[in-house]
């Protein structure tokens, strides 16, 4: 039998750990990854809470967030580095009782079908752990994690459509070649999320001869005032 208090509380939890994915709504891989880590170890008391998520396409891989009350740091990179390899590549939740902590029970659940996502490793001291109350946490968190994932890479594939559309659309109607350029370089050096993106490009002038013109976006033109210029060899020729 369960007490009510010990109901309250799960339930509460329950509420708490569903609206995790509207708070990590156009959230990165790796903050999704270190807000659930943090969330279940406040949420479970446990010892420590591991969670690691495997990169996608377009996204960075994320090695992982370890949060340990003892801020045990070699346990935290013994499990990195155990599930390192797990991570690049497709397979089933590991097996992972060599690295978690002496003396505490652990618990391994995937993200996502056939942890396709990634994985949490959870390891407490506690009796009674992992109880029913842990498991059905655990899977919630879970859950929220993966429909964060996967809303927030539809809405990263609308974003970069929509981007692609708006440079094709400027482009077609844009008579002047300098400003198709530069609204290029703009764009692409918005869509990869660069600091700064140029654009080197070659002009014949009235006489025949070619010469070399340029673009930037994210740096002002006096930051390369002094900046040599390639040589203009066949690589530009195209």
């Amino acid at each position: 039998a369960v007490d009510v208090g010990t109901l309250r509380r799960c339930i509460s939890d329950v509420v708490a750990l569903s609206t995790l994915s509207a708070v990590w709504t156009g959230a990165s891989r790796p903050k999704i990854a270190d807000s659930l880590a943090r969330v279940l170890y406040d949420t479970l008391g446990a010892d420590l809470v591991y969670v690691g998520l495997r990169p996608c396409a377009g996204a960075a891989e994320c090695d992982g967030a370890c949060h340990d009350r003892a801020d045990n740091h070699d346990t935290c990179g013994a499990i990195r580095a155990g599930l390192a390899e797990w991570l690049s590549q497709p397979g089933p939740a590991p097996n992972v009782p060599e690295l978690v902590l002496k003396g505490a029970t652990h618990s391994v659940t995937p993200i996502g079908i056939g942890a396709e996502h990634g994985v949490i490793v959870v390891a407490s001291t506690a009796a009674d752990f992992p109880s029913a109350t842990h498991r059905l946490l655990l899977n919630v968190a879970a859950n929220q994690a993966t429909l964060a994932i996967l809303t927030n890479a539809a809405s990263e594939e609308q974003r970069i459509a929509d981007i692609l559309q708006r440079i094709g659309t400027s482009v077609a109607a844009e008579l002047d070649p300098e400003k198709v350029v530069q609204t290029v370089t703009d764009e692409a050096t918005a869509l990869t999320g660069a600091d700064f993106g140029a654009f080197f490009y070659n002009v014949d002038n009235e006489s025949g001869e070619s010469y070399m013109l340029y673009t930037l976006a994210g740096a002002p033109r006096e930051a390369f005032s002094k900046f040599p210029m390639p040589r203009n060899t066949a690589i530009f020729e195209p």
